[in-house]
């Protein structure tokens, strides 16, 4: 890939009703076109939660930001790589902290002129997806988004988690299933999917071992029972994450067609 394709990223400081989050921006770049007026842009939520999205090549952001878009991966509170504290901030808040910090990205993009207020994207997997439901469950900010085998029923989720996961749940929601049921029912973007007003695309694999296929079934069902905007795929083989390049391929561009079908719908 020529460097003429390739942006550099750049580091935002976010601030937020308390302390700043973090986000990696790249702006659109292709030196054979010119973009006019201010870029539609995808804010891409790592899963983890509490993982990291580092500064490395990204083929995802560059499929986007040669085709006009900017592109930004956020570091929501909670996020590894900014410190212990900055981490454990999340636990007892999941499921808020980072919708806040989202919203708060969403609208500092906006305020500094780095995406159009009106063509603002949502992306995640697994708990990014999570994310992105409850943050749609928020804000009517953004334009449309995609959750990837994502999280929208914690209980159910709860019955899948890997060994060396153990507990971490509790750590993220402050208490457990048993304990404070009502929690994980408040907390699960299904409780209160008719709340969603963004369209939204769903991809899952039927081979998923920890967040099942049925979990983006259940939230399709209520979505269009609610007479919601809604477009499921279940991509046969896969798991927790897609590998097949076919599969990968179809997703990342059924994604940017969904996308800007609504840009174009606008």
């Amino acid at each position: 890939i020529e460097k003429k394709f390739i942006p550099k990223p750049q580091f935002l400081e976010i601030p937020t009703q308390k302390n700043p989050c973090f986000a990696n921006y790249y702006a659109p770049k292709n030196s054979e076109y010119s973009l006019h007026g201010l870029p539609p842009c995808v804010i891409k939520i790592h899963g983890g939660p509490t993982s990291q999205s580092e500064v490395m090549f990204n083929p995802k952001a560059l499929y986007y930001t040669s085709r006009g878009f900017a592109f930004v991966e956020i570091n929501y509170r909670g996020s590894s790589g900014f410190g212990k504290k900055y981490r454990d901030s999340l636990y007892g808040l999941w499921g808020e902290l980072d919708v806040q910090d989202v919203i708060a990205c969403g609208e500092y993009l906006i305020k500094m002129g780095l995406a159009d207020k009106a063509a603002l994207f949502l992306s995640g997997g697994s708990a990014g997806g999570f994310t992105v439901l409850n943050t749609l469950i928020s804000t009517h900010l953004f334009l449309a988004a995609s959750s990837h085998y994502g999280i929208s029923h914690l209980h159910s989720m709860s019955d899948h988690i890997p060994k060396f996961e153990a507990s971490y749940d509790i750590n993220l929601l402050g208490d457990s299933y048993e304990k404070n049921p009502d929690l994980y029912e408040k907390r699960s973007p299904l409780t209160n999917a008719h709340k969603i007003n963004t369209p939204l695309l769903l991809f899952h694999g039927d081979k998923d071992p920890v967040v099942h296929y049925s979990q983006s079934e259940m939230l399709r069902d209520k979505l269009i029972h609610h007479g919601k905007s809604c477009e499921y795929y279940l991509l046969p083989g896969e798991g927790h994450g897609f590998k097949k390049e076919e599969n990968i391929e179809f997703v990342v561009q059924k994604e940017y067609d969904f996308f800007l079908s609504h840009i174009s719908n606008e």
